[in-house]
């Protein structure tokens, strides 16, 4: 008898799931980056195999284009019309260029970079929220000044 409950003792223990610590792989640093992107800037974007990157822009997206899509891929849905993915589809490192394009006619530039799936400690940017650079007017003095000059308006960046 004792032989007997030892037996199923041993089956259920083997068919219990083993512990989360030792099945569970590292998780990649993730983050998610608000950004102001000038028109001539381009923006890293760290991606990786098995994760989605999503880029929100403020405006409606009209195109995505990918430089080399046999090692990314890139998703627009109508439903959220100012959001696209990225995935990376290649466990090798891997990069490429990638261009937005919005219905107003701006345009964001993005590297893509994976590092593939052998480096855990890698950077992965979860999202990326893209803002415009802040910037505003100073009105300018009268141009009845004393000594004869008008100044001009200025630019000023926040």
């Amino acid at each position: 008898m004792n032989k007997c409950l030892s037996l199923v003792h041993l089956i259920t223990i083997s068919l219990l799931p083993l512990p989360l610590s030792s099945a569970q792989t590292e998780l990649p640093q993730a983050r998610i980056v608000n950004l102001s992107i000038a028109p001539e800037q381009v923006v890293v974007l760290h991606v990786r195999p098995g994760y989605v990157s999503s880029v929100r822009v403020l405006e409606e997206v009209s195109s995505v284009v990918l430089g080399d899509p046999g090692a990314f891929k890139a998703e627009h849905s109508e439903a959220e019309p100012q959001l696209v993915f990225f995935k990376a589809t290649s466990a090798k490192p891997s990069q490429t260029n990638a261009l937005i394009t919005t219905k107003d006619g701006h345009e964001i530039s993005l590297s893509l970079v994976s590092q593939g799936k052998s480096d855990h400690s890698e950077v992965v940017d979860y999202v990326l929220n893209c803002e415009r650079p802040h910037s505003f007017l100073i009105a300018s003095e009268p141009a009845n000044r004393s000594d004869g000059f008008s100044r001009g308006t200025h630019l000023r960046r926040a």
